[in-house]
C-alpha cells in the first residue's frame, strides 16, 4: 500500500482551478519526486540522445 502524504494546497489554487486536471497539474509541478524523475529522464535519455521521437510515441497511442 502506498504511503499517504498530506499536501497543503493554497486557497488561491483551489479557487482558480477549473477542473481536476488543473489541480493535478499543480500537484505534479510541486511534487519533488515527480520533478526528480522528469530531471532524471531528461538527463539520462533526452540529453544522451536516447529519447524517443514523438512520431514513434504517437504510433503506439491512438491520439488524433
Amino acid at each position: 500500500m502506498p504511503t499517504q502524504r498530506t499536501v497543503e494546497i493554497p486557497e488561491s489554487v483551489l479557487i482558480s482551478a477549473q477542473s481536476l486536471d488543473d489541480l493535478e497539474d499543480w500537484l505534479a509541478a510541486h511534487d519533488p519526486v515527480f520533478l526528480g524523475e522528469v530531471r532524471r529522464i531528461r538527463n539520462e535519455e533526452d540529453l544522451a540522445g536516447k529519447g524517443k521521437d514523438i512520431a514513434e510515441v504517437l504510433k503506439r497511442w491512438p491520439i488524433e
